[in-house]
């Protein structure tokens, strides 16, 4: 066999990865789909196509390729519908601002894909039902009209009143905008049934209410959802209920505002859901599992303190979907992090729940197939690639779209690190070292911070790690307290930010320092995104331990972000105990900005001028801060981008970014 020469990974090296993602199988499971996707070549955005996986041989085979087909359903054995916009007339239609979603048909043995109908509303689809209507979440304006069946006259009426008010908005609710979906005010996610034979589409919530999540059970006639009207301005906690086709009529299982529910499923006609009701540990509560009925009664039926979903963090992922649980068969299936992994887990009925897979890395989606699990996920420190789970929750590979990467790349593994910190509590961590390593050189490191703060580092590939690795650095990351897959106690962090958490990072920054004395302290760095850069901005107003500093998506002060951003004006006064109006303190002790002042670490802020999570505001405040008092400082901000750049962003504005934060650390750890 030829040997491979392997290089070092690049910058632009992302730009050939592959994302795998909306994993899920047919009704029978003898056949699965997935999206795979790609950077374009012009680096504007991203191709999609839907691939099959035949369950019995194991095979992979492109179906579409069209590159803009990023979600489907499947409306029986063979055959898939997913939306696109095929023909110039419907791109202009969309271009408009005229609501317009065109679906296709095509069979899963091939062929070209054929239109199968089109609905003046921009919507997906969930589920089909027996007299041959679909259910259909759109998102609408509530001050705008319904154009199903609407004449000529009455779209062109719309595109003027879209013409006449594109210079200004008007907010009178909370949250206004919402990151990734921008100005939000009026505007609602709406369940719909829409009948392609006579166009009519029937209205299942009212224009006021925002729907959450929708399971449907087709053959019982239910559909069951989560939602809430958004002028409930306190908390995020939704309302669950169940639609009765037959019937129209709607019952009201679990009012508003009584807790938040992260999952729902029909089970049998029951809805199960995973709801917390904040009452211990506030919004970032773990969910435990519930059967709600129809006449109100709520039943606990597991409570596991570890969150619904997978939590880990990585920047080579793109798309999402279906992944986060569905009943199959007698079992329920989710994801969790499990301390500094995530795996495919299954909740029996009466309670039990068992740990399906043994991932190194993170499950980031499956389908329960007549085989058994197939999986996507990151293991082994490699990029995604469908797996089957065996029954001893071993994985094995059965795609091979990132081998091009793994066979010609150094990939670093990442090594655990774990110590005890001084209040006896261990904490994990991990170290990536260099790629071609002297023992007795010295070397710079990176310290990366995580988001969240409920979020988990582990043995999964991020890009931007191995590009350091790569050239030259140590880098090494941990869960501080905070974090997530380790129950509700290690991740309350509440009224303490900046305190327990900035304690475990310097502590494990000492041990990895001591542990590995060819880590030059004199020229290591600290970066980190979203709470990573909550914390980055706090880090440097703390100590001036770090010879440079990257901040990104950050907040810098709570006051503002409880005001600005999408999420803020519950979790901000959530997690700190005050408000502006009471307890004023509070919010400031824990803003980094009020320290920026005794910042003496240079600093670069990356920001995205539509992040509504972590408002530009954020990162201008804290860079106004530190040149205000002579600490150099570099801010640079993407236009047209949001929270999810670095995952997601435009793939020039990635390598634009990624361009950033490489020669800012190089600047002052290659002195």
């Amino acid at each position: 066999m030829k040997q491979v020469d392997r290089r070092k990974i690049e910058l632009e090296d992302f730009l050939q990865y592959r994302f795998l993602s909306a994993l899920s199988s047919s009704p029978s499971g003898k056949t699965a789909a997935y999206v795979v996707s790609r950077c374009s070549e012009d680096r504007e955005g991203y191709e999609s196509c839907i691939w099959i996986h035949d369950v019995a041989t194991r095979e992979n085979r492109q179906l579409t390729a069209f590159g803009r087909e990023r979600s489907y359903l499947w409306e029986d054995e063979t055959t898939l519908l997913f939306p696109a916009l095929r023909s110039d007339r419907d791109r202009k239609r969309k271009e408009s601002g005229l609501p317009h979603t065109v679906f296709y048909r095509i069979g899963i043995h091939g062929g070209e894909a054929v239109r199968a109908f089109e609905v003046a509303l921009d919507c997906s689809v969930k589920a089909k039902l027996a007299d041959g209507r679909y259910v259909l979440v759109a998102d609408t304006y509530v001050n705008r009209p319904l154009l199903v069946g609407a004449s000529p006259e009455q779209r062109e009426a719309y595109v003027n009143m879209l013409a006449e008010e594109a210079d200004y908005e008007v907010f009178d609710e909370l949250p206004f905008w919402y990151n990734g979906r921008g100005v939000t005010n009026k505007r609602r996610e709406r369940l719909f049934l829409y009948d392609p034979a006579s166009g009519e589409a029937k209205a299942v919530t009212d224009p006021l209410f925002e729907v959450a999540d929708v399971d449907v059970d087709p053959e019982r006639g239910i559909i069951l959802y989560s939602g809430h009207h958004k002028l409930h301005y306190d908390k995020e906690m939704l309302g669950l209920y169940y639609y009765y086709i037959d019937g129209d009529r709607t019952v009201e299982a679990v009012p508003q505002m009584t807790m938040t529910i992260r999952r729902l499923a029909l089970w049998n006609g029951r809805a199960l859901i995973a709801g917390a009701d904040e009452k211990d540990y506030g919004v970032e509560q773990n969910a435990d599992f519930y059967f709600a009925d129809p006449d109100g009664t709520v039943t606990l039926l597991a409570a596991p303190d570890r969150s619904p979903h997978s939590s880990m963090g990585s920047d080579s992922r793109y798309g999402g979907g279906y992944g986060g649980g569905r009943v199959v068969g007698d079992r329920f299936y989710f994801q969790s992090t499990l301390n500094s992994c995530s795996q495919l887990m299954a909740l029996e009925q009466g309670g039990d729940i068992r740990t399906l897979s043994r991932s190194s890395g993170s499950v980031d989606g499956f389908a329960i197939t007549a085989e058994g699990p197939l999986v996507v996920a990151m293991h082994e420190m490699r990029l995604q690639e469908l797996y089957c789970v065996g029954a001893d929750g071993s994985l094995t590979q059965v795609s091979a779209f990132n081998e091009h990467i793994e066979a010609t790349r150094h990939i670093q593994p990442a090594k655990p690190l774990h110590f005890t910190n001084s209040d006896g509590v261990l904490i994990e961590g991990f170290v990536i070292y260099p790629v071609g390593y002297e023992p007795g050189r010295k070397y710079p490191g990176l310290l990366e911070v995580h988001g969240g703060p409920k979020t988990a580092f582990g043995e999964v590939f991020f890009h931007e790690m191995q590009l350091f690795a790569s050239d030259g650095y140590f880098v090494f990351y941990c869960n501080p307290r905070g974090s997530d897959g380790r129950g509700n106690e290690f991740a309350d962090i509440r009224y303490d930010f900046g305190g327990k958490d900035y304690r475990d990072l310097m502590e494990f920054c000492d041990f990895v320092l001591e542990q590995i004395p060819d880590i030059d302290p004199q020229r290591t760095a600290v970066a980190g995104g979203s709470y990573g850069g909550f914390m980055t901005n706090w880090i440097i107003g703390h100590t001036d331990r770090f010879c440079a500093a990257v901040s990104q998506r950050s907040i810098s002060n709570w006051m503002t972000d409880a005001s600005l951003t999408d999420n803020g004006h519950y979790f901000a006064y959530d997690q700190h105990g005050g408000t502006i109006w009471e307890g004023l303190d509070k919010l400031w002790a824990q803003s980094p900005l009020k320290y920026a002042d005794q910042c003496k670490t240079p600093t670069l802020f990356i920001h995205a001028e539509q992040d509504y999570r972590c408002t530009m505001a954020e990162g201008l405040q804290m860079f106004s801060a530190l040149v205000r008092h002579q600490c150099e400082a570099r801010l640079c901000l993407f236009h047209g981008e949001n929270h999810e750049l670095s995952r997601a962003g435009k793939p020039r504005h990635r390598v634009r970014r990624l361009q950033e934060i490489k020669g800012w650390i190089d600047r002052f750890c290659k002195q």
